[in-house]
């Protein structure tokens, strides 16, 4: 489910299919493009705030000091972001009034995406899809990974170069709680189709679906756009017809999620109970270290599980 770099898609229209063997689908992809302009239709489209406004920031609210929740404790843990420098907060968008989100972010020199941009882009997902994710986190470089999923909890590490459709393919990933993207309906329209939209979606299933899914974000917020890619793909003899059976199956089962418009329901995972407050003895260890002129960010010091409490809300 990680993404090493999500913005692939910006492989997106080619000027030839070429032929990818080895690992992963070994279908031949649409790769990188001499005609770049084609992109501008597709990148331009989640630039625009008149195509794909920001949801309107009514409050955001921080958390106590040493207190985050258990799924930010044990992702900032396995990348190294220190205790004392994981702040969270809660974030409220107008179109959901009532349901706020929880961001954590790792208050450290080397966390490139800044908590202001994140909540942007957070703010660009649909609502009736923005609410099928728990918790947002930011945190320092991981491995050269731009942001990844995990169950309904999207993290990014990177500054997000590759704009909204970074957090977009994460999101899709989230979105598939029904298992849509490791279905044998899936897999076979895979193999019926004679391509795959990028070198990254050639990676596997659920990357493929991802990749496609970006896309048809697309197609519902700028159909004009949509044609004019198209458009610009016939005029170099190409088109997308090559994964029409892939694209009818991720229209199928993403398009309703992805509608955009409205206001939020009632929140799917509302943030976990378990917050861990972090011993401030610890916190102190981070600050000597920061005294120190040592790395922001590295190992994660073992807390005696006596001094970790949890509380519930």
């Amino acid at each position: 489910m990680k993404s090493l770099s999500v913005g692939s898609i910006a492989l997106l229209l080619s000027t030839i299919i070429t032929t990818t063997s080895g690992a992963g689908l070994g279908k031949p992809v649409l790769a990188k493009s001499k005609v770049r302009q084609l992109l501008q239709y597709y990148q331009a489209a989640y630039d625009n705030p008149l195509v794909l406004p920001s949801a309107s920031k009514v409050a955001q609210v921080a958390w106590p000091k040493f207190n985050v929740p258990l799924t930010c404790t044990i992702e900032s843990q396995r990348i190294g972001c220190m205790p004392g420098k994981l702040q969270a907060y809660n974030v409220t968008y107008a179109d959901c009034p009532n349901e706020p989100w929880t961001f954590c972010y790792c208050e450290s020199s080397v966390t490139t995406l800044s908590l202001e941009k994140q909540i942007h882009f957070v703010g660009q997902i649909p609502v009736g899809a923005r609410i099928w994710v728990r918790t947002f986190h930011s945190l320092p470089n991981y491995q050269n990974v731009a942001a990844y999923a995990v169950g309904s909890d999207i993290a990014a590490t990177s500054d997000f170069s590759e704009g909204f459709v970074t957090l977009l393919h994460e999101l899709i990933h989230v979105l598939d709680r029904s298992g849509s993207e490791n279905s044998a309906e899936w897999a076979k329209a895979v193999k019926d189709d004679s391509c795959v939209i990028t070198e990254y979606a050639n990676t596997s299933l659920t990357e493929n679906y991802a990749e496609l899914g970006t896309l048809l974000l697309l197609d519902i917020i700028d159909p004009e756009g949509m044609a004019r890619l198209k458009a610009g793909l016939k005029a170099e003899n190409l088109s997308l017809d090559c994964l029409s059976n892939q694209w009818n199956y991720v229209d199928k089962t993403l398009r309703g999620r992805l509608v955009t418009g409205g206001t939020c329901g009632k929140r799917i995972d509302l943030q976990s109970k378990p917050v861990w407050t972090v011993p401030r003895l610890q916190a102190f260890i981070d600050q000597i270290h920061t005294w120190l002129g040592k790395r922001d960010v590295g190992q994660y010091y073992d807390v005696d599980p006596k001094d970790v409490k949890v509380i519930w809300d």
